[in-house]
């Protein structure tokens, strides 16, 4: 099964990515210690399924994580 909207929230949330704006998408930025942006990524508001798995791999590239990577964190409680 394709992962859904709320399933990508969870973990850029989880590696550190803050919601920064929220208007026609939402926009999220994970910055280091001295506050400069290390990456950004875009999420629709919805919960619908990622079922293009072309775009839900530039997804993964934007929160510099792997498709094994995103499942693990997934599986992690809380956070």
């Amino acid at each position: 099964m394709p992962p859904r909207w709320n399933d990508y929230r969870k973990v850029i949330v989880r590696n550190g990515f803050e919601l920064v704006r929220s208007r026609k998408h939402e926009t999220w930025i994970k910055y280091d210690t001295a506050g400069a942006v290390i990456r950004q990524t875009r999420a629709s508001h919805g919960n619908a399924e990622i079922a293009d798995h072309g775009f839900f791999k530039e997804l993964l590239r934007q929160c510099g994580k792997t498709e094994v990577e995103f499942h693990e964190v997934l599986k992690r409680k809380g956070g």
